[in-house]
């Protein structure tokens, strides 16, 4: 059997859980709204109940992290408890999370929630040691610092130093996009503030996005810079005039550098984005271990769910 943890609204999950079945392999998808009840870990191994199926890890075959949590079967009551027995708490249920995962790891698997989350800034670095070009950059939380960013650097951008949120809250999208940071932004600025990233804007001729599985690099030129749009983040869709997309063949050079940063990184999966310039140089701006691909996939006809599938299938034991 095959289990995926995920989110019950991520279509990617179902996609894939259909081409394993159609390969004949069993497949569970667990997703953080699935209730969790009669853990039961002990020396022998880790079972729960979920939905009346009775899942044993010692059944697990293979198994594939995409995103959520386990829906663990225990809430806090915090009602009159002192805020240090109510951290406690919280503390004693992260760690049985974290033992479930870390037995995770004893089988095959494509990825884990322990690589999930990767610091942006780190992987700048960890990119630099792989030989790849990356963009100058500072986390400031001093104006006089950022004047002397602005100083080296005439245009400036701005992004979160976590990987941001994209939520919805009262059918109202919450989302970290790309910005220009202006003059008018300094200006406004106090003295100090929190520490914030701050990103040379570099000239692009497309951007790329690449999803990385086991070695492999699939890739997607998006035309996003005409647009104004979505020069800074093609996230900005535009849906009455959308970005051209096109399949693109990496240089060797540029694919076996990102092979070494994702090695790097231990990850064996994951949407990396690149710029290219006018002058035809490639720099990197960030990984998501978790990122989605389906656009990838279906307008370049790589089947990645397919391969994705594939490769669960035979690391299957």
């Amino acid at each position: 059997m095959i289990l995926i943890l995920s989110e019950r609204k991520d279509i990617t999950t179902y996609h894939i859980a259909k081409w394993l079945e159609y390969y004949g392999k069993e497949v569970f998808i667990l997703t953080d709204e699935d209730k969790i009840k009669m853990l039961c870990i002990n020396n022998n191994g880790i079972s729960f109940e979920v939905d009346d199926y009775i899942l044993n890890f010692k059944e697990i075959e293979a198994y594939w992290y995409r995103r959520g949590i386990f829906n663990l079967p225990f809430s806090i009551n915090s009602e009159g408890l002192p805020n240090a027995i109510i951290d406690n708490l919280k503390k004693e249920r992260a760690l049985v999370n974290e033992i479930l995962h870390t037995y995770l790891l004893k089988i095959p698997n494509l990825s884990s929630i322990f690589n999930s989350d990767l610091n942006r800034v780190n992987v700048l670095y960890k990119a630099k040691d792989a030989e790849l070009q990356i963009p100058n950059f500072g986390i400031f939380n001093c104006k006089k610092d950022i004047e002397g960013f602005f100083s080296k650097y005439s245009k400036i951008i701005t992004k979160p130093i976590w990987n941001g949120i994209s939520t919805i809250e009262n059918n109202t999208l919450f989302i970290n996009y790309t910005a220009e940071f202006t003059q008018e932004d300094l200006a406004g600025l106090p003295e100090l503030f929190a520490p914030s990233l701050f990103i040379e804007y570099i000239e692009k001729k497309y951007e790329l996005r690449i999803f990385y599985l086991n070695g492999e690099c699939y890739t997607i030129a998006i035309l996003s810079q005409n647009d104004p749009k979505t020069q800074l983040d093609y996230r900005k869709y535009n849906i009455e005039k959308p970005n051209r997309n096109v399949s693109y063949l990496l240089p060797k050079n540029i694919e076996d550098k990102i092979r070494r940063l994702m090695e790097n990184v231990n990850l064996k999966t994951g949407s990396i984005d690149i710029i290219v310039t006018p002058e035809d140089d490639f720099v990197l701006l960030e990984i998501n271990p978790i990122g989605q691909f389906l656009n990838v996939s279906q307008d370049c006809n790589y089947n990645i769910e397919k391969n994705i599938a594939l490769y669960l299938s035979n690391i299957a034991q």
